[in-house]
């Protein structure tokens, strides 16, 4: 991976700031998608592992992983009570790679505060993919994340640009 998850991170609460449409609390942008490598954990910075790690483990409780087949796509419908914009954990059937069979995630995310909510969506769904990956003998390959509502709260912008209007009189 060329760019680091908090880079990337940091790209995107950039892009809702700039091209994102104001609403009463928040900045915010439609349909955005990005792609992480799980196969070496980058942790973003405003991430709490520990956290992560608790959520991972309701996810792991949640979801009965023995029926899984490396031979077609499985969902996981997030019906859990970590608390996140994830809808669903989709794998992808497990490809060939350059060290062996691996398998791909794709998460839908519904809505995440860019700045306190999707740095650790970011952080539980590697966790999740790298354990998964783990338990079937096979490698973890990409995540990507599809977000359909990124906001950013009016208090966490950086960079605010005032617009004066005038009203004609």
């Amino acid at each position: 991976m060329d760019q680091d998850i908090t880079a990337i991170l940091d790209g995107i609460k950039q892009s809702v700031e700039a091209v994102g449409r104001s609403g009463r609390e928040e900045i915010h942008l439609d349909n955005i998608f990005f792609r992480t490598d799980a196969s070496s954990l980058d942790v973003p910075l405003d991430s709490n592992l520990l956290k992560s790690r608790e959520d991972l483990e309701i996810l792991l409780d949640a979801f009965d992983i023995s029926y899984y087949d490396l031979e077609t796509s499985n969902i996981f419908t997030n019906d859990t009570e970590v608390e996140s914009g994830v809808v669903a954990f989709l794998t992808q059937p497990a490809e060939l790679g350059p060290n062996g069979l691996r398998i791909d995630m794709t998460v839908v995310v519904a809505a995440a505060d860019v700045t306190n909510e999707l740095p650790q969506t970011v952080l539980t769904s590697q966790l999740f993919l790298r354990t998964l990956a783990e338990q079937l003998e096979v490698s973890p390959g990409s995540v990507t994340f599809n977000v359909a509502y990124a906001y950013v709260l009016w208090d966490d912008a950086e960079q605010l640009v005032e617009f004066e209007i005038e009203i004609p009189r």
